[in-house]
């Protein structure tokens, strides 16, 4: 009886240990999923990408406060982490918190001024706060970056 247990256990570590665990969050992110994250990051507290994994997890499940608090916890432990300031930003901007998430895209297009996904949402959010200037503005940003993404900024923006 002891052995599925220690199967399951065994996937979850290696996932976690391969990084693979991203893979398994694209794929299925109910409560289990939440679950495996959280041990996660419960054995490894030093782990970003642990920290992060989570906060996707309850990104996709519309637990936008707790994503919050877990992308903070993974921006504390590498401040370097570009994709975290992203999906704390979108986080912030599912609960209608516009100001947060500019701030917070901005420390992230200040760090990593190249990283297109930044500046689309960055767009986004400006979009959604009524500011279609900014939002005008990100767009011609972006069309330096990634034409692709710019093209879809503008048709959000015009719509």
């Amino acid at each position: 009886m002891k052995k599925p247990y220690l199967l399951i256990i065994t996937v979850i570590l290696c996932l976690v240990l391969t990084g693979s665990m991203s893979l398994a969050l694209a794929e299925d992110s109910d409560a289990e999923t939440i679950e495996a994250c959280k041990q996660a990051a419960k054995k490894n507290p030093d782990d970003a990408q642990a920290h992060f994994n989570l906060g996707v997890a309850y990104l996709k499940s519309g637990m936008y406060k707790e994503a919050i608090e877990v992308y903070k916890r993974a921006i504390f432990i590498n401040p370097d982490y570009t994709n975290a300031y992203n999906n704390l930003g979108n986080a912030y901007g599912e609960l209608g918190m516009y100001k947060e998430a500019i701030e917070v895209l901005k420390v992230a297009i200040r760090r990593y001024p190249d990283y297109a996904m930044s500046y689309y949402n960055l767009g986004l959010i400006y979009n959604l706060s009524n500011d279609k200037d900014s939002a005008l503005e990100q767009y011609k940003i972006l069309g330096n970056l990634d034409t692709q993404l710019a093209n879809k900024l503008f048709r959000l923006i015009n719509k």
